[in-house]
């Protein structure tokens, strides 16, 4: 006979114990109430007497375990202590076949298992393995996630909007940032060399390559700055954020193992054997077993509910044969250090820090070390295994090529996989063409048909392009069954859109005719010979249109009754050109969805073309008007409006021309000729006229009114007549021929031809005379900041001027033309440019002075104007010269003499008194005046009874000449000349003795 107690009846916890008496109590009325609802149906002895023995227990805990007040007693709790102890013990033989199978590290998976069955609290069951001597493995899937750059989710995103833009060369091939400092860099095909780059080069290249993006603001050039941004900040900053990148990396490069474990049920997914299946694989793309057993809870979708391993095993990928090997621990793994597969090491010291670390992981977990490219190779195999697996072969192509650069001495393995994917994809490709071609023309429902018989007859599975297919035809059927009419049928053409064959879709659009179209509207360009005929499509999905022409004025039957213009368009609108003028046309329109036809509706019109070649002209007295009659019509009618009261026909049936000789002067008419056809008339076309009288033949002159202000009258007197004024060809001004003159206000430094025309019949009559107007005022010379030097050389006196322009030089002016001479006549010598003047300052002459008084400079202005060279008017400037009196001396020591030669600007009757000078020291004497100066010669002064040009003549100075002796000599004109009054200069000598 079964022993019951209390916890078992009612399900109340005893671990720990429940507190509440009214819950207790609940629980035990809710008991009872159902045994005795059993008891009462029971039939067998037996069996009423196991549910009495159960209803005593409820009656006696209600009498023994509450107090008067309702309270639970001490001995409640007693009980539940006595029914733990009972579970411990039932515990700890389980454990001990835990400990006899050498297990000693549970997970927490095992405690959840526990608890399933053993109605121990989760503390108490630890506790317990604990006291048994058993560790406990501590499992947290959110905090065993590798870590990823942060912002890897948008980098990843971008470098897909990336792929998918329109740039003149489309980065498609950018699937992470070392193919997109490839692409930059002009070398798209060179993704690995850069993959091997060190991170401080990378980052070097990312921030030359900001600058030359910076000024693009288009959409691409903003996706290329913001990636080059975060390869900068988020990646390449340092060794860890950049290994974290390529984590990273190889986390995406599983997403097709991914795709396929959301596919799976949960109940498969919690199962051990799946799940250690893809925790493996996970782990051969370069993660540890915590990371890959955190992956997997998260695409899996458990993070509510992770599945955590019940048996705290250590696994270990072999970096040799990639086997995964179980091991007790981590620490019986670096014990043993043997792939349980190849024998090989799985453990090797770090380059950096000299511990034992796992070879198959990218970077060591002691001290933070990273490896070299093994990594990467690793994680590509792993992926490239993976997709062989699940039959995604194009994908693991990828990756083994991927991997075959990174590690080419890894033949063994890259071959294997090799012939792997050669049988899968032959294999593959004898199924797969057909299937293809039904998803390329979306004929999903064939498609889902063709892919039964391959998995029924041959096997074969492609799980990728099932779910596709099934999720297409669930969605139609759901589209299709959502909607009702009116709204259907275009529910039904977008089902199509996305599945050709859906026959429910096709079905019910053969059975319903789509609306009309509205709003037909022929629009005729009578001078093309052509009618655009356009119309409003209905709004309805899926409707194209059917237009058709019949000749005359009729109804249209159907599509076939005409001539089909538009068959199955989407256009609104029809320019039809091969029509013939003067004929009807009926026109009617049709709506088309899928085969079926709307009702038509129509609409008829002819064009008309009109007259050409139309030409109105005055001769004489008369007023000729012709055209040319257009093809199919057979003649003219001409009439005349002037805006008063109705037009008059000038002719009815005309065919080429037609005269009017009635008609005034000075008043406008509107001729309209009309094209006549055998179905109608054209809208015409006009043509305006007003007569004028014929002038006679006219002068125009000018007269200057103020600063470039002119005031330009003609010679014409008859009244009435319109005067236009041009300036260079362009109308100006215009004035009755009466008024006698219109006024000019032109542009300093300007040259125009002013001309004027009369309106004479119905043409203009040109004035027999032009007029030029110059306005270009010349350069100033500034005679003040000018300068006038004369200079003594061995032909007599050299002078040289300095010409400088006063002011501002006008913008328009590119040079002068000069010439200087001694009478005021004006002479052209030379010419400077603008910019050889400016860079000089000056305008410079030379040459050899006569006896003249004064000279004249003649300077013109250049001005460009309208692509040609204009001289302004002349501008003299007189400079005097003054009465100059120059001496060369020098000492003949052997003849004992003082040599003196005399040059004037005039001719020279007198010479004043000179003096001979030495310094009483060392210095030089500087004037006759100096403290230094001492006079020991006087010579002169001289007056001769005729006029020289130039004299010489010489002293004896043997008296002085021991006086002199070694000394410098100074020769000066007294300071103070008492024989002449002209003016005075004293020339340096040429040479000194």
């Amino acid at each position: 006979m079964a022993n019951y107690e209390l916890f078992d009846i009612t399900g109340l916890a005893f671990d720990p114990p429940e507190i509440s008496g009214n819950k207790v109590k609940n629980a035990i009325d809710k008991s009872s109430t159902e045994l005795n609802g059993l008891l009462n149906s029971a039939t067998q002895e037996l069996e009423k007497s196991e549910f009495r023995r159960k209803l005593d227990i409820l009656k006696n805990a209600k009498t023994t375990y509450f107090s008067v007040n309702g309270m639970l007693t001490s001995g409640f709790t007693d009980l539940a202590k006595q029914r733990k102890n009972v579970e411990i013990e039932r515990l700890k033989p389980s454990i001990k076949l835990f400990k006899l199978s050498g297990i000693t590290e549970v997970t927490t998976g095992t405690i959840k298992a526990l608890r399933q069955g053993i109605r121990l609290a989760d503390k108490t069951i630890r506790d317990t393995f604990v006291s048994e001597g058993l560790k406990i493995a501590t499992i947290n899937v959110t905090s065993d996630m590798p870590k990823f750059p942060t912002n890897s989710e948008k980098t990843d995103k971008e470098l897909l909007g990336l792929r998918l833009a329109k740039d003149p060369n489309p980065a498609t091939h950018c699937f992470n940032l070392y193919a997109l400092v490839a692409y930059l860099q002009g070398k798209p095909d060179q993704e690995p060399v850069y993959r091997a780059k060190s991170t401080s080069d990378l980052k070097k290249i990312f921030d030359e390559i900001a600058p030359k993006i910076a000024s693009r603001n288009d959409d691409f050039g903003k996706l290329l700055q913001s990636l080059c941004a975060a390869a900068k900040t988020y990646v390449f900053m340092s060794e860890d954020s950049r290994h974290d990148y390529d984590a990273f990396l190889n986390y995406k490069k599983m997403s097709d193992l991914y795709a396929t474990i959301r596919l799976v049920p949960k109940v498969i997914l919690q199962g051990q054997r799946f799940s250690e299946m893809c925790v493996k694989r996970i782990m051969d793309g370069g993660f540890s077993d915590k990371e890959a057993l955190a992956i997997y809870n998260k695409e899996a979708g458990l993070l509510a509910d992770p599945y955590i391993p019940a048996k705290g095993t250590f696994l270990a990928k072999c970096p040799h044969c990639s086997f995964i090997s179980e091991y007790e621990s981590e620490d019986k793994a670096k014990e043993k250090n043997k792939c349980n597969n190849c024998g090989k090491p799985i453990y090797e010291n770090c380059a950096s820090c000299n511990k034992l670390a796992l070879a198959s992981l990218s970077k060591c977990p002691e001290c933070g070390f990273i490896y070299a490219n093994s990594a990467y190779f690793k994680a590509s195999i792993a992926v490239a295994e993976i997709s062989v697996a699940i039959g995604s072969f194009d994908t693991a192509v990828k990756y083994l090529k991927e991997a075959e650069m990174l590690n080419p001495n890894e033949s063994t393995k890259v071959q294997d996989i090799k012939t792997k994917i050669k049988i899968g994809l032959e294999n593959r490709e004898k199924l797969m063409e057909p299937l293809r071609q039904l998803i390329k023309s979306k004929q999903y429902q064939a498609a889902y048909d063709l892919l039964l018989v391959c998995k029924t007859s041959y096997g074969f599975k492609a799980p990728e392009l099932e779910g596709d297919i099934k999720a297409v035809l669930d969605r139609a059927n759901a589209a299709f069954n959502s909607v009702l009419p009116p709204n259907k049928a275009d529910k039904c053409v977008e089902i199509l859109q996305e599945c050709a064959d859906y026959g429910s879709a096709i079905a019910y659009l053969k059975a319903t005719a789509p609306h009309q179209c509205t709003g037909l509207t022929p629009y005729v360009d009578n001078a093309e010979s052509q009618v655009v005929i356009s119309w409003t499509k209905p709004k309805e999905l899926g409707v194209t249109c059917f237009l058709v022409r019949k000749l005359g004025r009729v109804t249209v039957a159907n599509v076939q009754d005409g001539i089909p213009l538009l068959e199955d368009s989407l256009e609104t609108s029809f320019k039809d050109k091969s029509l013939t003028p003067g004929f009807l046309y009926t026109y009617a329109i049709f709506a088309k969805r899928y085969g079926v036809y709307s009702v038509g509706i129509e609409v008829c019109t002819a064009v008309y073309p009109e007259v050409t070649d139309t030409r109105v002209e005055q001769i004489g007295k008369s007023i000729s008007i012709s055209w040319k009659l257009p093809k199919n019509s057979l003649y003219a009618q001409v009439t005349r409006a002037n805006g008063k009261g109705l037009p008059k026909t000038i002719v009815g049936n005309a065919q080429n021309c037609c005269v009017d000789i009635d008609f005034n002067n000075g008043e406008r008419y509107t001729y309209r000729i009309k094209a006549l056809y055998s179905s109608g008339m054209s809208d015409g076309v006009n043509a305006d006229i007003m007569p004028m009288p014929v002038v006679r033949p006219f002068t125009i002159g000018e007269t200057k009114i103020g600063e470039n202000e002119y005031m330009i009258s003609w010679s014409l007197t008859d009244k009435g007549t319109p005067i236009m004024v041009q300036v260079d060809g362009e109308n100006k001004q215009t004035a009755m021929s009466e008024v006698g003159y219109v006024k000019l206000k032109f542009q300093p430094n300007e040259v125009h031809i002013v001309s004027a025309r009369a309106q004479s019949g119905q043409s203009w009559m040109d004035s027999t005379n032009t007029l030029t107007i110059d306005t270009c005022n010349p350069c100033v010379i500034d005679k003040e900041a000018s300068t006038f030097n004369e200079f003594v050389g061995s032909d007599g006196f050299t002078v040289k001027f300095g010409l400088k322009i006063l002011g501002d030089i006008p913008s328009g002016v590119v040079g002068f033309s000069y010439g200087i001479n001694t009478i005021p006549q004006p002479v052209i010598q030379s010419r400077i440019s603008r910019k050889d003047y400016e860079s000089a300052g000056e305008i410079k002459l030379s040459f050899v002075a006569g006896e003249e008084k004064e000279y004249f400079f003649y300077l013109y202005t250049i001005f460009m104007i309208n692509g040609n060279e204009v001289l302004s008017k002349l501008r003299v400037q007189k400079f005097e010269r003054q009465d100059t009196l120059a001496v060369r001396w020098w000492v003949d020591t052997r003849f004992k003499k003082l040599e003196l030669r005399f040059i004037g600007t005039k001719p020279l009757t007198d010479i004043p008194r000179l003096g001979l000078y030495v310094s009483t020291d060392k210095n030089e004497v500087l004037s006759p005046e100096a403290p230094n100066a001492s006079k020991v010669w006087d010579i002169g002064p001289y007056i001769y009874a005729r006029q020289h040009s130039e004299m010489t003549d010489s002293v004896d100075i043997k008296l002085v000449l021991r006086r002199v002796k070694k000394k410098q000599l100074y020769l000066f004109f007294d300071p103070e000349p008492k024989i002449t009054s002209k003016l005075i200069t004293f020339r340096e000598p040429d040479f000194l003795y």
